[in-house]
């Protein structure tokens, strides 16, 4: 899964000027190629990105400020569910739902955080069902 990272000075300036990264790569190892980028922008002082494209994340539809932390936890849940985890993602449009869909947080073990959470995702697939995708219940 890879995700284009443009300058957005360059952008402005009407210079296409971005990189293609590979969105399960480490963190640390994303935003080093996204510094790299902007220090080798045509446009003088460039310090703001925007995720311009993206491939292979199987249905689920990146936004341009998704952010760097976002697209990377995005891409490695995809990555560690490819049978499922895109379609998955844009059923619920919510990392969060999206783990819950997988593995429920149980309501003993998280309290109050779960009741919260009850408010937000509004179906879940019951994990090892035949038909999961069409089998929803609240979590």
């Amino acid at each position: 899964m890879r995700i284009y990272v443009a300058g957005l000075a360059a952008y402005n300036a009407g210079h296409l000027h971005g990189v293609w990264i590979d969105a399960t790569l480490e963190l640390d190892e994303i935003q080093a190629q996204v510094s790299a980028m902007l220090a080798a922008s045509p446009v003088e002082s460039a310090e703001e990105y925007a995720i311009h494209d993206f491939e292979s994340f199987d249905g689920y539809r990146l936004g341009e400020y998704e952010g760097l932390e976002n697209a990377h936890e995005i891409a490695c849940f995809i990555e560690e569910y490819p049978e499922f985890g895109g379609a998955l993602l844009a059923h619920f449009n919510d990392l969060e739902c999206g783990f819950h869909a997988i593995r429920p947080p149980s309501p003993l073990s998280s309290g109050q955080a779960f009741q919260g959470h009850l408010a937000t995702c509004s179906t879940a697939i019951r994990p090892g069902s035949r038909s999961a995708a069409t089998q929803g219940w609240h979590c």
